[in-house]
């Protein structure tokens, strides 16, 4: 909580990076999961050396590994192309050293740790790569809403279309009355 309060909150106060209410959450949490001491159980070894259920007993969730997927997703798509460029290997190499020093850092030693980590070049990078996934995501929202608004405006043109269809049969109608009745008057 230190460290969140020391140094990763001045780095969003000083980026004035908006971020969406789930994303921000999970990079916080992660910090905090990564200060907690790892249960011990010395009957079961087995479990004790398995990383997957250590991150569980520390995040409480698989948040951690939403937050990582998202940030090196669009690395390994590129790699899988054949194109990978510096920026690319270097986000590799801080997901690849959180995820160690989540795993093998002493307790007591984590805390300045992830602080020195985060100053240098941690919480930067991922604040960039949060950044850019609220952007996507803020996107693909606004993408569906224009086609809720195009399909909406669809809608309301066609009953506009309507309105002025009855308006013109209206205007007609009157039209006609309006001749009637001028008939009628010169018959008098």
């Amino acid at each position: 909580m230190m460290v969140m309060e020391n140094v990763v909150i001045p780095l969003l106060l000083a980026h004035g990076m908006n971020f969406s209410s789930t994303l921000l959450p999970q990079l916080l949490k992660l910090l905090t999961a990564m200060l907690l001491p790892v249960p011990f159980y010395s009957m079961e070894r087995p479990r004790q050396m398995d990383f997957v259920c250590r991150l569980m007993e520390r995040c409480g969730t698989d948040e951690f590994f939403t937050l990582l997927i998202q940030s090196v997703a669009p690395v390994a798509e590129k790699r899988s192309q054949g194109v990978i460029q510096k920026e690319d290997v270097v986000l590799l190499e801080v997901v690849l050293k959180m995820v160690t020093l989540f795993f093998t850092g002493r307790k007591e030693a984590m805390s300045n740790v992830i602080g020195a980590f985060a100053r240098n070049h941690g919480i930067e990078l991922f604040l960039v790569i949060i950044n850019q996934n609220y952007a996507r995501i803020e996107s693909k929202r606004n993408s569906s809403n224009m086609e809720a608004l195009r399909e909406g405006y669809t809608q309301i043109l066609s009953k506009r279309n309507a309105m002025i269809l009855l308006l013109f049969f209206w205007m007609i109608k009157m039209k006609k009355n309006q001749e009637l009745w001028c008939s009628m008057k010169m018959l008098r």
